[in-house]
C-alpha cells in the first residue's frame, strides 16, 4: 500500500514537472477516490466479520439439528421395521387355541 502511494506521489510530481496539471489533477481524484473507497471498505469489513461469525454459528446449529432429525427418522424407521416384525410373527405363528382353530374350519367340514 504505501509503495503504491508513494508511486502515485511521484506520479504527480513528475506530471506536475512535465506541465501536465490536467494529468495531475486527473491523478489526484484518482488518489481521493481510492482513498474513500478503501474507507468504506473499513468501514463495512467490522460488520461483515461479525455477519460471518453469526452465519457460521447458525450453520453449525443447523448442521446439529439436521443430525438430530437424522437420528430420529432413523429410530423411528427401526421402531416401524420392529413393530412389523411383531405383527408378522404374531399372524404367522400357530394359534395357541386349538378350539378356535377347531371352529374356524366348521364351515368347511359341515357348510
Amino acid at each position: 500500500k504505501k509503495d503504491d502511494g508513494t508511486g502515485r506521489l511521484r506520479k504527480i510530481k513528475a506530471l506536475i514537472d512535465a506541465g501536465d496539471l490536467e494529468g495531475a489533477l486527473e491523478e489526484c481524484g484518482s488518489v481521493v477516490q481510492a482513498i474513500v473507497a478503501n474507507k468504506k471498505l473499513a468501514a463495512i469489513s467490522g460488520p461483515l466479520g461479525d455477519l460471518t461469525e453469526e452465519a457460521q454459528h447458525l450453520t453449525d446449529e443447523l448442521e446439529k439439528v439436521h443430525e438430530e432429525a437424522l437420528e430420529m427418522l432413523q429410530d423411528g424407521e427401526t421402531g416401524m421395521a420392529e413393530k412389523h416384525a411383531l405383527r408378522s410373527a404374531m399372524h404367522d405363528s400357530p394359534d395357541p387355541d386349538p378350539a378356535r382353530e377347531h371352529f374356524a374350519k366348521a364351515p368347511e367340514r359341515y357348510g
